[in-house]
């Protein structure tokens, strides 16, 4: 299931992490927030791989970082299951 409160936190971020720069008096727009980069995970790869699936492009699955903090929702990679894809839609 992902670390409690995690979901909270991503949420917090999302909408410009009031709980670390409101006591400052700054507006959400004066934060920086950091999802993901292009050689990490997508935002939807967090919720679809436990792992990365780098073999194809000849690293050997050595690029990019093995501690993404992602969770597949008990599939790996794209499913058409309903209930996990409703899951990885809620961020659990």
């Amino acid at each position: 299931m992902g670390d409690d409160g995690s979901v909270d936190r991503v949420a917090d971020r999302l909408i410009g992490s009031p709980s670390i720069y409101s006591h400052k008096q700054r507006e959400p727009e004066q934060s920086v927030n950091f999802v993901t980069a292009h050689d990490g995970f997508t935002l939807n790869d967090l919720v679809s791989y436990d792992r990365k699936h780098n073999e194809a492009n000849g690293e050997d699955n050595r690029d990019g970082a093995d501690d993404n903090r992602s969770w597949n929702c008990g599939v790996e990679g794209p499913t058409d299951n309903s209930a996990i894809d409703t899951a990885a839609k809620r961020g659990r």
